[in-house]
């Protein structure tokens, strides 16, 4: 059993000194001592209620990536890059594989765009400064450049 010291709220100069009251201070039993509960001290308020179990962990799969592609692979030669002229903004991006071509038949490269009617130095600059980005891009990347090595 607990013992609790509780201080009397009677001031001194008014208890009696007699036998039988000797201290201000009175001991009695924990058990004895009336303590407010929550509803007596804030009727309104309520106790908390049990916390609600946490839902399942959400699973994500793992993404999906495509493969890289090569400008050397078929899947990626007909991708080209700019498809616009900068400047006047005229379509040349499906240029690009028939200007090859022509060069490779020993036409020289001002016949071969003479032929495709680029006329217009803008478009021409275009299509002698295109380059295959994503090979040159790659060789930036060291994952790139290892398997694109591997390849040739």
């Amino acid at each position: 059993m607990t013992t609790v010291m509780l201080q009397s709220n009677i001031p001194s100069s008014t208890v009696q000194h007699s036998s039988t009251v000797q201290h201000p201070l009175i001991y009695a039993p924990v058990s004895s001592i009336p303590f407010p509960t929550l509803s007596d001290v804030d009727p309104i308020r309520q106790p908390p209620s049990a916390p609600h179990p946490l839902p399942p962990p959400l699973f994500f799969p793992p993404p999906q990536f495509a493969p890289l592609q090569f400008a050397n692979n078929p899947p990626s030669a007909n991708m080209i890059i700019p498809v616009r002229c900068f400047t006047c903004g005229k379509v040349i991006g499906n240029k690009w594989q028939i200007y090859i071509e022509l060069v490779k038949e020993s036409l020289s490269e001002g016949e071969a765009m003479d032929h495709l009617k680029l006329t217009r130095y803008c478009c021409r600059r275009m299509i002698l400064t295109h380059v295959e980005l994503i090979e040159k891009l790659l060789n930036y990347n060291t994952n790139g450049a290892q398997s694109s090595d591997a390849r040739r």
